[in-house]
């Protein structure tokens, strides 16, 4: 992957296969997660655990509470993916929700994709 070719068909079609662009509004991943395929350095946040519950962090492998974590946000990689690749998409209520209707565009963009490249093929 470089810069320039990263929202092309292939890539994003990739992306989305491997896992690395995911309908979860909720986590916080680890820069890896997206490295393959997208340039997300200007994504990484730190962010600090607030509160219990919902609002605070947790290690996914220990399941221990963080004080802070350093990571992307996937509903703002959602958003950004959705917004290079010029998506159309309704806003939701929840975080969760709106993962998935911007996941679902993505996959609609990929499939658009393909049944246009099968036309030309046939």
């Amino acid at each position: 992957m470089t810069k320039e070719n990263q929202f092309s068909y292939e890539n994003v079609k990739a992306a989305l296969e491997a896992g690395a662009i995911s309908p979860d509004g909720h986590t916080i991943f680890a820069p890896e997660k997206y490295n393959e395929y997208f340039d997300v350095a200007h994504l990484e946040v730190d962010h600090a655990s607030v509160g219990n519950g919902k609002h605070a962090l947790f290690d996914q492998n220990t399941g221990e509470r963080m004080e802070s974590c350093l990571g992307i946000y996937n509903l703002s990689f959602m958003f950004w993916i959705g917004e290079q690749l010029g998506l159309e998409y309704p806003t939701m209520g929840g975080r969760g929700f709106q993962a998935q209707v911007i996941h679902k565009a993505v996959q609609e963009w990929v499939e658009g994709h393909t049944a246009v490249e099968l036309d030309v093929v046939q």
